[in-house]
């Protein structure tokens, strides 16, 4: 789990991204794999967000975002806040 809390780190200091919030979920066990999740805030402009995003899922650690919700902060700034349900697939 540690390596995987690090990675969405890694990414979203890559990305020019703000992590507000990040919460581990408990691991799910199927068949031969085990699946971490994480839930996670992140603040941005689009093209960070959407940088963030893509190397998230473009990752070699079998990294995805299953789930995605963005909002405006403020009418006035492009800043957005992106509500991001993560996943990383782990097969011994």
């Amino acid at each position: 789990m540690a390596r995987f809390l690090r990675e969405v780190e890694n990414l979203a200091h890559k990305s020019s991204v703000n992590l507000l919030d990040v919460k581990p979920q408990m691991p799910l066990s199927r068949d031969l794999r085990k699946q971490f999740t994480v839930e996670a805030e992140a603040e941005g402009d689009m093209p960070e967000i959407i940088m963030f995003l893509h190397q998230l899922n473009t990752s070699d650690c079998l990294l995805r975002s299953e789930k995605i919700a963005l909002k405006r902060v403020q009418k006035e700034k492009p800043i957005l806040r992106a509500s991001i349900l993560a996943t990383k697939i782990v097969i011994p």
